[in-house]
């Protein structure tokens, strides 16, 4: 089956996936419970568009939870309930840094 971006992957049961990859122009992230609060659904969808972003230009370096939580510190501006959401839940502090002595500090501005 060709999925999103002209990768071919399998069967049909891929769409019972986390990701689902299975249409041509489209990925579905299944990992959220339903929500019916006008903020948690923006929460949701700001943290699939960061990841999405966040992928785009990430080094395979980058591409681990310290290295994200960062990348949304930067572009807090743009992803304020996610932010707000990760603070809370104690993901990230008021300011994310990450770990002294990181061989590849984060590129992304």
């Amino acid at each position: 089956m060709i999925g999103a971006q002209g990768l071919t992957y399998g069967d049909n049961n891929d769409r019972y996936q986390a990701v689902n990859l299975n249409k041509a122009d489209t990925i579905e992230v299944r990992i959220f419970r339903s929500n019916v609060s006008q903020i948690g659904f923006l929460k949701n969808l700001e943290f699939c568009d960061a990841l999405a972003a966040f992928c785009r230009i990430a080094s395979n370096v980058q591409l681990r939870p310290d290295h994200f939580l960062a990348f949304i510190d930067r572009n807090r501006g743009a992803y304020p309930n996610f932010t707000r959401w990760a603070v809370r839940e104690g993901l990230m502090t008021t300011r994310h840094v990450i770990k002294p002595g990181d061989e590849e500090a984060l590129l992304i501005a």
